[in-house]
């Protein structure tokens, strides 16, 4: 038998996570025309995530956003991981912080493709794995969008994602 505690903390981590990402995007849609393109991009995978996660009954009840982002990031700042690799092997890495924030984006969607499904697996509510299941192919798709390729859900009629 599988700990409920497990899945409800898996969903709050994927609530939080999105949300972080979701303010994070909007901080950098302030500075910069292209990251507002991409932030942009990122509104029907964050209002997804609110319809679906939010039907997963292991799910506390949370506010629409997640979390909030105050504050600039440091001149220097070292994220402390290498860069996540896009389509272009020889594209230059961006080391500015914004290029960081970007990457950490990438980096959390990642995480969360790691985690969602083994708790999908583990989930004892059939509602809960179907949840942590649209969580996945959601972080995949955020991730998609940050990359700048939108090839899948946002330009298909898929929408039962």
């Amino acid at each position: 038998m599988t700990d409920p505690a497990d899945t409800t903390a898996a969903l709050l981590a994927a609530w939080h996570s999105f949300g972080t990402a979701q303010a994070a995007g909007t901080l950098l849609a302030q500075d910069n025309l292209d990251d507002a393109t991409l932030a942009r991009n990122t509104r029907p995978v964050f209002a997804a995530v609110i319809e679906r996660l939010r039907a997963a009954p292991s799910l506390p009840y949370t506010d629409p956003v997640g979390e909030t982002v105050d504050g600039l990031v440091p001149d220097g700042f070292q994220s402390g991981k290498a860069p996540i690799p896009v389509d272009d092997p020889d594209a230059e890495p961006d080391t500015s912080p914004a290029g960081a924030v970007r990457q950490s984006i990438l980096a959390l969607a990642f995480e969360l493709n790691a985690l969602l499904p083994q708790a999908a697996e583990q989930a004892a509510d059939p509602a809960d794995a179907e949840a942590c299941r649209h969580g996945t192919r959601l972080a995949y798709e955020l991730s998609c969008c940050w990359q700048g390729r939108l090839g899948s859900y946002l330009n298909s009629a898929r929408r039962d994602l």
